[in-house]
């Protein structure tokens, strides 16, 4: 599978003002003082965290006024993650002898974790991806950088480094377009993008049955203006395509760190989106009255608006 390059940069959550990237694992501990410390009680009664993983759903209710909490593990249901999910919480409202619409319905806040992200790199369940990069820079994923053979990897398993292998990337040669465009290190534009001329690679890819696109352009992190306009022809060409922006979800320098997490957040992002949508009409169903916050690697909760950021 295709592993991030990871930078500092990556790790304080830069380009955190795209599409919203799915989260690859997370605990819980790190996040209750700070629910404490900002939800409001005029909502309700509890906030409310759960953590999807592979074998277990983790549910949590806090006491805004006191900090007690109420702690279920119950199986997580792989043919239906809503319903261990409402297990957990029909358990966690027995025990506090609420009623679970009226819990959810008090909550000031939902906080919500999953590994569904990652679930679907490593059983290769994602989207079709198309991706579009500058002429001649289409094998920039295949080449990757020399980071890219240790990118995930522990301090330990890093001294080890003729024992990593190439990953496997997430598209081949087949699934990446190239545009006549370039901008420079400072962000001019060298050559300008021709929007008529890309009307042909998103017929192609309309035509090829992907689902979702990817754009990667040089130095976007300096002038997303090209990205911009590629994901407004895209998105009017292909309405209902997920279409990921490395301007939006990654500006960061290199092409490859950039390229690879516009990537994997088009892979993932309509498996998310499809999840996210799921799970909240569900909540809203059953009492939920606030928004559905999600957790990021980052550690941010942003609402459920754009519901993927890889």
């Amino acid at each position: 599978m295709l592993r991030l390059a990871r930078n500092d940069a990556d790790s304080r959550g830069v380009g955190s003002n795209g599409e919203t990237v799915a989260n690859v694992s997370f605990t819980f501990s790190v996040f209750f003082d700070k629910i404490l410390k900002f939800t409001s009680r005029r909502g309700g009664q509890y906030t409310i965290a759960v953590d999807i993983g592979g074998a277990f759903t983790d549910c949590v209710a806090i006491d805004d006024a006191d900090g007690r909490t109420t702690v279920r593990k119950v199986l997580t249901t792989p043919d239906d993650l809503q319903r261990g999910v409402l297990d957990g919480l029909d358990q966690i409202a027995s025990e506090l002898r609420h009623p679970t619409g009226a819990l959810l319905g008090d909550a000031p806040r939902f906080v919500h974790a999953t590994t569904q992200s990652s679930n679907a790199v490593f059983a290769g369940t994602g989207t079709r991806t198309a991706m579009l990069t500058p002429l001649d820079f289409g094998d920039t994923l295949l080449i990757i950088r020399a980071t890219g053979l240790v990118a995930g990897l522990s301090v330990f398993e890093r001294h080890h480094y003729r024992n990593t292998q190439k990953p496997v990337p997430l598209v081949d040669d087949r699934d990446i377009l190239e545009v006549a465009e370039r901008i420079d290190h400072k962000g001019a534009v060298i050559t300008p993008i021709d929007e008529t001329e890309l009307r042909a690679p998103a017929c192609h890819i309309g035509d090829a049955g992907y689902g979702a696109v990817a754009v990667c352009f040089l130095f976007s992190h300096k002038n997303r203006t090209h990205e911009v306009a590629a994901g407004a022809i895209l998105r009017a060409e292909l309405p209902g395509y997920y279409v990921s922006l490395s301007a939006e979800v990654a500006p960061v320098i290199g092409e490859y760190e950039g390229s690879a997490t516009a990537l994997f957040n088009a892979y993932v992002g309509p498996v998310i989106e499809i999840y996210l949508k799921r799970l909240e009409a569900t909540l809203v169903e059953s009492g939920l009255s606030q928004n559905l916050l999600i957790v990021q690697a980052n550690g941010a909760s942003p609402r459920r608006r754009r519901p993927s950021r890889s």
